[in-house]
């Protein structure tokens, strides 16, 4: 009998690790030194009153990147690098409160129509760069909130 539970524990938990979506990503504390050049003359056109400015090397397996998150006008900013020091995107942190009613509904009923139980965690608006501008250029757009594209 107790091998029998325990069969059937093992069978669920082996399909509960085949469904689970995992992401293997960790993130390690660097300093400035450790990045890039190319990532540090970038940093320094910031503007000076950012604030909390931190650095880590991010890995999830396969891809590897540089990252550099700080705090500039009461908003929650992380610009991602490659290992080169180019710079792949910029994510800005949101707090539900900023949507809209409309939006907020919408965005609860697709999760709630596409999956069983939800916990919205981080919000956040994602910028990609394309290469079309500068990344000073881009930056600028985005910490000014005058970018068109998310």
């Amino acid at each position: 009998m107790k091998t029998t539970y325990f069969s059937i524990f093992v069978a669920i938990l082996s399909v509960s690790s085949i469904l689970a979506q995992t992401k293997d990503e960790r993130e390690e504390r660097i300093e400035l030194k450790d990045l890039p050049q190319t990532v540090i003359t970038t940093i320094n056109t910031l503007p000076q009153t950012v604030k909390r400015l931190k650095f880590y090397k991010e890995t999830d397996g396969e891809h590897q990147s540089f990252e550099a998150k700080f705090k500039y006008n009461h908003k929650h900013y992380s610009i991602e690098f490659d290992t080169i020091g180019n710079i792949e995107d910029i994510e800005v942190l949101l707090k539900e409160r900023q949507f809209t009613n409309g939006v907020k509904h919408k965005i609860k009923l697709y999760f709630t129509n596409t999956f069983k139980k939800t916990k919205l965690i981080k919000i956040q608006k994602q910028f990609v760069y394309t290469n079309t501008v500068s990344a000073d250029v881009f930056i600028k757009k985005v910490l000014n909130e005058t970018i068109e594209t998310t």
